[in-house]
C-alpha cells in the first residue's frame, strides 16, 4: 500500500500574523520566511503524528483487495492519516486492464473511536479479478480535521514551537513531542 497526494490543503494551521505575535516580531518584513517555517513545521508535525491536519485528498493505492482491506496480520486496515471525512471513490483495474469503479452502495466507511475509519464491503459483494499490474486498487479519500480553526490547539502550539526553534535555534523537542504525542497514529 502506498499513498499519493491528490489535492493539497489550501491553508495552513497557523498564519504568519499569529507567528509574528508568538515570536514578538513587529512588521511584515519576516513574513516570507515565516511562511516557509510554518510549512516546514506543519510537514514535520504531520510526519511525526502520521496524520494530516487540514482537509486534503489522497489516493491509497493497493496491490489487491486484501491489501486494501487488511494489514499483513489479517487485522482490518485503518485508513491512513486519521480523521477520514469521506471516500470519493474506489477504482480498480479489472483482469483485462480496464479501469472500473466500485458502486458506492457496495461499501461503507465505518468509524471506530475518535480517529479510526476503515472500509467494509457488503457481505454479498463479489470481489472481481484484478489485473496483474501492481497498484490495481485505488481508494480516493478525504482526510484532515477540516479548517485551521478545527486543528487542536496543542498541535498549533507544537507548530509554533517548531517555528520558534527554526527562528532562534532553540531546542524544544521534548515539549513539541509531548504536545503532539496524544494525536500520534501508529496503525496504518
Amino acid at each position: 500500500m502506498e499513498t499519493k497526494l491528490v489535492t493539497a490543503p489550501t491553508t495552513l494551521p497557523i498564519v504568519t500574523y499569529d507567528l509574528n505575535y508568538y515570536l514578538r516580531l513587529d512588521g511584515a518584513e519576516h513574513d516570507v520566511f515565516l511562511g516557509d517555517f510554518i510549512k516546514a513545521a506543519t510537514e514535520q508535525a504531520e510526519a511525526f503524528m502520521s496524520r494530516r491536519l487540514i482537509t486534503q485528498t489522497w489516493d491509497m493505492v493497493c496491490r489487491s483487495w486484501d491489501d486494501l482491506l487488511k494489514y499483513k496480520n489479517g487485522a482490518l486496515r485503518t485508513m491512513p492519516y486519521g480523521k477520514t471525512q469521506s471516500i470519493t471513490h474506489i477504482k480498480y483495474l479489472d483482469a483485462d486492464g480496464v479501469e472500473q469503479t466500485v458502486l458506492a452502495d457496495d461499501y461503507t466507511l465505518m468509524f471506530s473511536g475518535t480517529d479510526g475509519a476503515y472500509l467494509v464491503f457488503g457481505s454479498g459483494y463479489n470481489f472481481p479479478a484484478l489485473h496483474e499490474a501492481a497498484g490495481t486498487v485505488t481508494a480516493r479519500f478525504v482526510c484532515g480535521y477540516g479548517l485551521a480553526a478545527d486543528v487542536p490547539e496543542a498541535i498549533k502550539a507544537a507548530i509554533r514551537l517548531i517555528c520558534g526553534d527554526l527562528f532562534d535555534g532553540k531546542d524544544n523537542t521534548r515539549a513539541i513531542e509531548s504536545l503532539m504525542a496524544p494525536y500520534r497514529l501508529f496503525n496504518f
